[in-house]
């Protein structure tokens, strides 16, 4: 084990799964059609990567978790602090933002401020009260029985 605590795959590959299993490592395999997701999550890893979630959306995440609601996925690719709140509103329980300009140019203190404000547009999407539509008025009149 090299010290990490979490291996975030590109795909699902139930070999390295089971080998980071037995060294303690969070195997943390991906998908982006409901099947894969739903092989992933079948190999009971307790979260599953959802790539590249930027490309499709919000709407799609949350449109494949509706279909799955009890598995916790992690949105990963094309995810920046602008857009990882709507992709927690729409059911990630997680996002991964990799900003790899500043992480090349080794530029620590540029690659903390994005991570700073990735977990700011996380916790502002949590603290926000869901607004559930209105109740529709019932319908009244002489002719509804």
């Amino acid at each position: 084990r090299a010290g990490a605590e979490f291996v975030l795959m590109t795909g699902v590959d139930p070999e390295a799964i089971r080998a980071c299993q037995d060294g303690g490592v969070l195997a943390i395999p991906s998908g982006f059609s409901p099947t894969e997701i739903a092989h992933a999550w079948s190999l009971r890893t307790g979260l599953v990567g959802l790539f590249p979630a930027g490309r499709v959306g919000p709407g799609y995440v949350r449109d494949v978790l509706r279909t799955m609601p009890d598995v916790r996925a992690i949105a990963v690719g094309g995810i920046a602090p602008e857009n990882a709140g709507d992709f927690v509103r729409a059911g990630a329980a997680a996002v991964v933002a990799i900003e790899e300009s500043a992480a090349a140019a080794r530029d620590y203190e540029g690659v903390t401020r994005q991570a700073r404000a990735l977990v700011d547009a996380v916790d502002r999407a949590r603290a926000r009260p869901v607004r559930l539509a209105p109740s529709p008025r019932p319908v009244e009149g002489p002719d509804v029985r």
